[in-house]
């Protein structure tokens, strides 16, 4: 039951409809959790990046897939996995040709992975916000799950979130900002959906941090925002490499 109902607030809060003005469309979203295997590290990683993005460039089912690899840097489970390989597709639909072309013409390039996949998500995701400029070098993202006060549905949140972003925005923000509900893989979970911030580098995100502290915090939006009834939990961050399709 619980499952169901998530599922049934993850359609509730992506269903986008003609009343509904403001945000951008949802998209598609995976993350192969992964370690290396003996002897493998990350150069041997980026090689095989190498190989892989030429395979793929031979299909025209990549042409709007995107790929990072995340390190986890501020965690709690370094230990337990090197990397997330993060892919983003524009939709259901050429999510799961990519996953066709995958399963069915990619087995000898799956076999020369140097790391050991121990989990698969798939997701839905919708932008709040997307930084302007160019990632150079290591980006930075951060992950938290959060839950929802009763009553309180994702689109409240999401609506909010929006109109804060913009108005962050307006006083030099340039934060990437996302909420995402897991639909696949994920196993149990006790929260209703997932916020991703990130920013085009490390000193990028600092830079913006202060800002929030030292103008964005405390203003209406951010006072409506936190007003709408939900609670975060579980940061923890990555340093990101942009790999496919930038």
């Amino acid at each position: 039951m619980k499952y169901f109902l998530s599922f049934c607030l993850i359609f509730s809060a992506l269903g986008i409809n003609a009343q509904e003005v403001e945000g951008y469309e949802p998209n598609r979203g995976e993350y192969y959790i992964a370690k290396f295997k003996p002897g493998k590290d990350m150069s041997d990683m980026m090689k095989y990046v190498d190989t892989w993005s030429k395979w793929a460039k031979k299909s025209s089912v990549f042409e709007d897939y995107r790929a990072n690899i995340h390190v986890p840097y501020f965690h709690d489970q370094h230990l337990m996995h090197d990397l997330v390989w993060y892919g983003r597709a524009p939709n259901a639909e050429a999510h799961f040709a990519i996953l066709d072309e995958w399963v069915n013409n990619g087995q000898k390039i799956a076999a020369q992975l140097p790391v050991d996949v121990s989990q698969v998500i798939e997701v839905w995701q919708r932008d709040v916000s997307r930084p302007e400029g160019s990632v150079d070098g290591a980006s930075y993202v951060i992950f938290q799950d959060c839950k929802l006060n009763e009553g309180v549905t994702s689109q409240q949140v999401y609506d909010a979130y929006f109109k804060f972003a913009e108005a962050a925005k307006k006083l030099g923000d340039n934060l990437g900002r996302k909420m995402m509900w897991p639909i696949s893989g994920h196993g149990e979970w006790d929260y209703d959906f997932v916020v991703v911030m990130y920013a085009n580098s490390l000193k990028e995100y600092g830079k913006n941090n202060q800002l929030y502290w030292d103008k964005v915090n405390g203003i209406e939006e951010q006072k409506a925002l936190a007003e709408v009834g939900y609670e975060c939990s579980n940061r923890r961050t990555y340093s990101s490499t942009q790999i496919f399709g930038y």
